[in-house]
């Protein structure tokens, strides 16, 4: 009885390490590109109506001038967006990803671009069927083509991504919220 106990527990033990490793099938080169129309986190322009001194709504008759209030707010809005990706996932598990995006700065300026670099490296483990990738550095930096001044370099903060996955022959796809729905192919 204490052999199939102990028999057991080590199944049990080797299965979660294999579940823990990064899997055979993720280690190697990726590359993927596309030209879609992406969500993008964009600074729009809001105007509202005030309400005036008197407490009177503007637009309305009464005492009190006309005023509005502008402000600048953060949304997301789908962008045509040229993407360009390069994975190198280790036998370890180790990772370097590399991201490359342009899109247009804006409607009002279709050539100029906002250009993205994200670098992330880190370890990337399989759990529950789930590509776990857990970035511990890397850099992000951005550019307008149109504005020296618009231009920004950051470390990557430590961080957690997880993706579902398929590796079917000499494909990687990975998916996961907001839209994210990408095919790698070795490269």
């Amino acid at each position: 009885m204490r052999v199939v106990l102990v028999f057991a527990a080590l199944a049990s033990l080797v299965a979660s390490e294999v579940e823990a490793a990064p899997g055979a099938e993720l280690a190697g080169a990726w590359k993927q590109q596309s030209d879609a129309q992406e969500l993008t986190l964009v600074p729009k322009l809001k105007i509202s109506p005030s309400i005036s001194a008197t407490g009177m709504v503007i637009g309305t008759m009464g005492y009190g001038g006309s005023s509005t209030t502008t402000t600048l707010q953060n949304e997301f809005a789908p962008i045509r967006t040229q993407r360009a990706m390069s994975l190198v996932v280790r036998p370890d598990g180790g990772f370097t990803w590399i991201i490359d995006k342009s899109r247009a700065a804006s409607a009002q300026k279709p050539d100029c671009q906002v250009v993205v670099r994200e670098e992330k490296t880190g370890q990337v483990r399989i759990s529950g069927g789930q590509a776990v990738f857990e970035i511990t550095g890397g850099t992000q930096s951005s550019r307008d083509t149109c504005d020296a001044s618009k231009s920004s370099r950051s470390a990557k903060t430590a961080s957690q991504e997880t993706y579902s996955y398929a590796v079917t022959g000499g494909t990687l796809k990975l998916s996961g919220p907001g839209g994210t729905n990408w095919t790698f192919s070795r490269g």
